[in-house]
């Protein structure tokens, strides 16, 4: 009996009647509206189920799957060993197995996607385990973007430091401040603390959300924007720039504050 099909299976399932081939087509056809990866593995390993969007991330028709051993074709060779000691443990029903487990696959074109999925046991009519079922979302994307995230602040944190009179600020697709560094925080009475960790709209400083709020929409949109404003008694020019993945996505944003307050003063 399956006690839920959608992208959170949360409890252990039981197998069909697997002479049922109406039944066993009905269960196909369920786990193929579901948005996610779905897989099901005997106890040698061997998928036994895939649903439409699992055989996609993988790059092949369902057919070509059924029946391969999941470890041994899908799993990148450096993952395989701790992949066989994650079956065994849910295998032998112990209490230890984690929650949920990165699967790192290796694609029909030799590309390589991460599932962050759960394991759920299938059993019997008699309770007895005869396979795990694997259901989990693809967070490649995600994984790829956080590694560039943190190559990316201990350069500007390093540049941020040796620039006299410029702030620099990283921020994620949901406005939070990733890194927020420059000597120039001083002077307006702000520190690293003050923004880091913090989404925009969290910030006390009603003015200061004004100012960057449409700046940092605009290079999440994709949109490089450079603009002056003056905050207290300083000039300031701003440059907002959106960073890009390999695959063109922007995934974060930057923006860097230079005090060019001698340089209007000059001018006046």
């Amino acid at each position: 009996m399956i006690q839920k099909i959608d992208s959170q299976i949360i409890e252990d399932i039981f197998i069909i009647d697997s002479e049922n081939i109406h039944e066993s087509m009905l269960v196909q056809q369920c786990f193929d509206i579901v948005g996610v990866f779905v897989a099901a593995v005997d106890l040698s390993g061997n998928i036994t189920l895939i649903n439409k969007k699992g055989s996609e991330t993988l790059g092949y028709k369902q057919d070509d799957v059924i029946g391969k051993n999941f470890i041994e074709k899908f799993i990148i060779s450096e993952k395989q060993e701790k992949t066989e000691d994650l079956f065994v443990s849910v295998m032998q029903n112990k209490s230890v197995y984690p929650e949920s487990t990165r699967y790192y696959l290796n694609t029909k074109d030799k590309k390589q996607k991460i599932i962050e999925a759960k394991n759920i046991t299938i059993r019997d009519k008699n309770s007895n385990i005869i396979g795990i079922l694997i259901s989990g979302e693809d967070v490649t994307n995600f994984v790829q973007n956080q590694h560039n995230l943190q190559k990316d602040i201990s350069l500007y944190r390093i540049l941020a430091n040796n620039i006299p009179d410029i702030n620099l600020y990283l921020f994620d697709k949901d406005l939070r401040f990733v890194l927020a560094e420059g000597a120039e925080m001083k002077n307006n009475g702000f520190n690293s603390n003050y923004f880091e960790g913090k989404l925009l709209d969290e910030l006390s400083n009603t003015q200061i959300k004004q100012i960057l709020e449409p700046l940092f929409l605009s290079a999440i949109a994709g949109k490089e924007i450079s603009t002056e404003f003056k905050y207290n008694n300083y000039y300031y020019l701003i440059c907002v720039v959106p960073l890009k993945n390999a695959n063109n996505e922007v995934y974060s944003g930057i923006a860097i504050t230079q005090n060019i307050t001698d340089d209007k003063l000059n001018q006046q």
